[in-house]
């Protein structure tokens, strides 16, 4: 989650599902575990934008990140009334990993649609000078926070987790096979539970010595690791419980009154156990497709864990088509609709050379 002023971080790009959580969410009103919920969810907040466009409200977003930066210029093209602040404790938009001309291209960008931005600020909701020194006379009236991420790990024991990272830390320990691990570096659950995606610590062993460097908390790593993750899970069900079973499999021909037999488990020796694949820092992982509204965007490449890294490859109406293209294929391809984007993201998740990031330069799996 993005909103690090949350006790849960909660925020509006993601529905409030934990229980934990929802006793305290701005909307106990609406119960997003269901579609439903999170329908009204985002039709309130429609209903609100439209309201504080007719009025010309201040709108203030926190965090110039690559998320804020679509943010503010989505508000700007739906909503021209609204008069859009974005602030940031860095001192540039994107911040500091991607790429000087990029970086250049955004604020251009921002400039010319009369976003106002403020960098080296710290958010500091309760001290009027903050407001005052980026430029507004009252408090806003609409924040909208993108500083930062925040965990909501608090279903694993506090040995699984991190004691460092964004937020405070509380992310999910992983080794290279993506098992999730303890402190002393010990498989937990036996090996059998595997973490991918945003709940992760994002980088596999310790600064400076990182057997694997941070990954950005962006889909197309997720999606790589679950790759990885799951030929891992595949590989243990046969060594563990022999071809056809596994105790997660449930049969089309099962009774729903009653659970199929649990199989009995094979008990290989450690010999017999497989070798499970080792994940990397994945080519893909560097791509960023920046929408600066549905216009105009930017895309870069080769972006990784250090600084003024990766380059500008497109930007303009032809970026902006880019990311159309990636939008419609990944939706197509997750609802199970499209041939051809169903075969499109299984070769770029299976593609066995890679040539950039840090893997292997050939892996068949």
């Amino acid at each position: 989650n993005f909103n690090q002023q949350s006790p849960s971080g909660e925020s509006l790009w993601f529905p409030t599902v934990h229980e934990r959580s929802r006793a305290g969410t701005e909307c106990p009103h609406l119960d997003e575990r269901f579609l439903e919920g999170r329908r009204r969810r985002i039709l309130e907040e429609h209903l609100l934008l439209r309201e504080l466009n007719d009025s010309q409200a201040q709108v203030l977003i926190v965090g110039a990140g690559f998320l804020g930066i679509e943010w503010a210029c989505e508000l700007r093209h739906f909503f021209p009334g609204l008069q859009i602040t974005l602030t940031d404790f860095l001192p540039n938009c994107l911040g500091p990993l991607f790429p000087a001309e990029a970086v250049q291209y955004c604020e251009d960008y921002l400039q010319r649609q009369g976003i106002k931005t403020f960098y080296e600020r710290k958010y500091d909701p309760n001290n009027p000078e903050f407001f005052a020194n980026i430029g507004l006379q009252q408090r806003p009236d609409k924040v909208y926070i993108f500083a930062g991420v925040k965990q909501s790990n608090y279903f694993l024991p506090p040995n699984a987790l991190s004691e460092t990272g964004p937020g405070g830390g509380g992310w999910i320990r992983i080794n290279r096979h993506l098992q999730v691990i303890t402190k002393q570096r010990q498989e937990w659950g036996e090996g059998r539970v595997f973490a991918v995606g945003d709940c992760i610590v994002g980088c596999v062993g310790e600064k400076p010595n990182y057997e694997i460097p941070p990954m950005p908390k962006t889909g197309y790593p997720a999606e790589q690791q679950a790759v990885h993750a799951c030929r891992n899970m595949k590989a243990l069900d046969r060594a563990l419980y022999g071809i056809g079973g596994s105790p997660f499999r449930v049969s089309s021909s099962s009774s729903s009154s009653s659970p199929p037999p649990r199989p009995q488990q094979l008990s290989p020796s450690p010999r017999a156990l497989p070798s499970l694949m080792a994940t990397w820092y994945p080519w893909g992982a560097g791509i960023f497709a920046i929408s600066l509204g549905p216009e105009d965007g930017c895309v870069v490449l080769c972006s990784q864990s250090v600084e003024d890294s990766g380059r500008l490859w497109t930007k303009g109406k032809v970026a902006s088509a880019q990311k159309e293209l990636i939008e419609h294929t990944k939706i197509a391809q997750c609802s199970g609709n499209g041939v051809l984007s169903r075969f499109l993201w299984y070769v770029v998740h299976h593609w066995p050379i890679n040539i950039c990031g840090k893997g292997p330069l050939c892996s068949l799996f």
